[in-house]
């Protein structure tokens, strides 16, 4: 099904404050379940996609005709949203009185507070393998007791530190070790670490470098390193450290795609964009689009979601296919969207992200637009 969907959805796109809550409480807030199995007839859908898969955003419309995907407010503060890999929770980050890591239960339309003021977080949290746990990196000042790699379990909110120093984690795979960057510029700090999350070991990978990312194997770790006044390069290295060689320059944010592909977000030629990097004895880069930053890519459904600027000014959020060309509207705003992993089997497409109204979630099957809608080039 999700190869059947990828290919059709291919053909048709080329042809704020925050509100207070009571640490660790559930609250039921909203009315929206997880998309259970889908059963709509797979000749709707391609309809449907041929006819935009745009449903009315907001006040029911876009501009200059445009018809957005209809979206519905999920959780009604907080920012930068992250769903675990099995698709039940959303975990976002709130500020000021709603300081701490939430989740959203797509199950029973729950938020429950995982951490709060006393363990400060950095916006780097990513969830475990097992979508049972969270790893994040805490604020504060090098040394001090808040600081450190941190790992918490969801629901139950148990928090225990990993590592007193880092930031940026990331799991393996396989869920026994997170991959972290020093973040003091200390000798004793910098570079690249893999720390043990059962067993309380830590081995420096490198003495330079920042944002580590394993890639879906586990076998490889890419990161960046930072270049004098421009902006850093790409490297990658094998999982214990060797074979560490360079890619690419002029990387701002980068992700895998699969075993022999990253997603990133570059400058080079002082324009932001996305590109594929295929890593290999000699590295391939490929444009996406122009004027793309906080982007997530589903190699399931064969799209990107990121959010469109021009000129420093956000243009909403835009999808557009791995092998880029243009890119389609779907909201007139938002940021940091991410595709919920039941996109790849329910035969739509939902796409989470951050907007003044909080949290929200926009569909592909909310309605249709009365005109298709095309990549803009």
């Amino acid at each position: 099904m999700a190869s059947r969907l990828k290919i059709m959805i291919r053909e048709s796109l080329t042809g704020s404050s925050d509100s207070a809550f009571v640490p660790g409480s559930r609250i039921p807030i909203l009315r929206r379940k997880r998309r259970q199995a889908w059963s709509f007839p797979i000749c709707c859908l391609c309809l449907a996609i041929l006819l935009g898969i745009a449903g009315c955003g907001g006040n029911g419309g876009g501009e200059g005709g445009v018809q957005y995907w209809h979206a519905e407010v999920v959780v009604p503060f907080g920012h930068q949203p992250m769903p675990s890999p099995d698709g039940r929770w959303i975990a976002f980050g709130g500020m000021g009185d709603s300081t701490g890591i939430w989740v959203l239960d797509r199950d029973t339309n729950a938020i429950t507070r995982l951490t709060d003021s006393a363990h400060p977080h950095r916006w780097d949290y990513r969830w475990m393998p097992s979508s049972q746990a969270l790893v994040f990196g805490g604020a504060g000042e090098s040394g001090t007791t808040t600081t450190g790699i941190w790992h918490v379990t969801c629901p139950a909110g148990v928090i225990t530190q990993l590592w007193q120093f880092g930031g940026d984690p990331d799991p393996a795979p396989n869920g026994q070790l997170v991959v972290l960057a020093g973040t003091s510029t200390q000798s004793d700090e910098a570079g690249i670490w893999a720390v043990g999350v059962s067993v309380p070991q830590i081995d420096r990978l490198t003495q330079v470098g920042t944002h580590p990312r394993y890639s879906p194997s586990g076998l490889l770790i890419s990161y960046t390193v930072p270049i004098g006044a421009g902006f850093p390069e790409l490297r990658v290295m094998n999982q214990d450290g060797t074979n560490d060689r360079g890619v690419t320059n002029d990387i701002l944010s980068q992700e895998w795609l699969d075993n022999a592909t990253l997603i990133c977000s570059s400058a080079q030629g002082g324009v932001v964009s996305i590109i594929q990097v295929i890593i290999g004895l000699t590295p391939q880069i490929l444009p996406v689009v122009q004027g793309g930053s906080q982007y997530a890519a589903s190699n399931d459904l064969g799209l990107i979601v990121f959010q469109r600027e021009e000129s420093g000014e956000s243009l909403g959020l835009h999808l557009t296919t791995l092998a880029g060309g243009g890119s389609k509207p779907i909201r007139a705003s938002g940021s940091y969207p991410q595709f919920l992993p039941s996109s790849a089997t329910s035969g739509a497409i939902d796409v989470v992200f951050e907007d003044s109204d909080g949290i929200l979630i926009a569909s592909s099957t909310s309605g249709a637009s009365p005109a298709p809608i095309g990549l803009d080039p």
